[in-house]
């Protein structure tokens, strides 16, 4: 029904004139405009996790009641301004997310679209999957306007997370495993080249562990790498890298050090194995390892080339009666060494 009142006077006497109609079947062929645009509101604000509406020259911003709850806020708690989402960004993404909207506000994306996390009321990041596009324009061809939807996809991305952690962490020791450690030396070569400075890497063997196995089972074995891996990571330098290789092997990488200072630090890692008591940790005698060492720029610059240069170090170390660390300096000799043991 359609009521319309309106009020008069007559005769020193207020009456009002109200007159009804039927406009069921007028909204059935016709619905107002206004009507068409709540009702797609109402249905994207349904669909989605959180719908946003932006005035660019005035930064304010139409949040759903979606996007209101899904960061923890009433219907009226949310102040309507681009800063309100803004500043709710967390810092590590803040800044390549303003850069995309900028680029896409430019012309020079298509539309906006990142992943990342934003805080909730609560303080809790929750991650985010966020497009939106500019849909008007002022005469000079300037955004004022820009929408999009807002996706809550944490369960997603934590879960990628964990993968990707699975896949590059060593689950005993929780060191990078060798695919992850293979990167990061890669990536370190590249840069010493650039940079003309100096590095190391060294391959560290557990000596005599084979018999720690048979003798008292693979548990003890476990215990004992899970307490190599931590002795390792408490006398490297910060800024030095350790990964398990496999089995009873790790990877060290030295950025910035010399021959001489890459030795003094396998000395440390000889040091705290031998000061550990590990009778009364893991009831053995003692636990040695045998360390094989390769620098650039004396060995060739790649990654297999210096591993294979420390390797061969390890070989000579292991040679020489264990528990020493030998450095790759002469590769003819090295090689030989491997020729006869194989």
């Amino acid at each position: 029904m359609e009521v319309n009142t309106t009020h008069f006077a007559r005769g020193g006497r207020n009456d009002f004139l109200s007159v009804a109609r039927n406009i069921s079947k007028r909204l059935t062929l016709d619905p107002q405009t206004s009507t068409r645009d709540e009702r797609l509101r109402f249905a994207l604000d349904q669909a989605m996790d959180g719908l946003w509406d932006w005035n660019v020259l005035s930064g304010e911003v139409y949040f759903s009641p979606q996007l209101k709850r899904m960061l923890g806020y009433g219907p009226d708690e949310m102040t309507p301004h681009v800063e309100t989402w803004s500043r709710n960004i967390h810092p590590d993404d803040r800044d390549q997310v303003m850069s995309l909207i900028e680029q896409h506000l430019r012309g020079r994306l298509l539309r906006f679209e990142a992943e990342y996390r934003l805080r909730n009321r609560n303080g809790h990041d929750i991650w985010v999957h966020d497009r939106g596009q500019v849909c008007e324009r002022d005469a000079h061809g300037l955004p004022t306007r820009m929408v999009g939807m807002v996706q809550n996809v944490t369960d997603r991305k934590l879960l990628e997370l964990r993968l990707e952690k699975m896949a590059s962490i060593d689950d005993l020791t929780q060191l990078p495993n060798r695919r992850a450690g293979m990167a990061v030396l890669s990536h370190h070569i590249e840069r010493a080249q650039r940079s003309g400075l100096p590095l190391c890497v060294g391959v560290l063997d557990i000596d005599a562990f084979k018999s720690v196995n048979d003798q008292f089972g693979h548990a003890m074995g476990d215990a004992v790498l899970h307490q190599v891996a931590t002795l390792l990571r408490q006398t490297l330098r910060p800024c030095d890298y350790v990964f398990r290789s496999g089995g009873e092997e790790f990877i060290l990488l030295l950025p910035d050090v010399a021959p001489d200072t890459a030795y003094d630090i396998a000395a440390d890692l000889h040091a705290a194995l031998e000061s550990t008591d590990w009778d009364s940790d893991l009831g053995l005698d003692a636990v040695t390892v045998s360390i094989g060492l390769a620098c650039f720029p004396h060995e060739q610059a790649s990654a297999a080339k210096l591993l294979d240069q420390a390797d061969l170090a390890l070989y000579r170390a292991k040679e020489l009666g264990r528990n020493l660390t030998c450095i790759a300096r002469d590769p003819v000799a090295a090689a030989s060494l491997r020729t006869s043991k194989t």
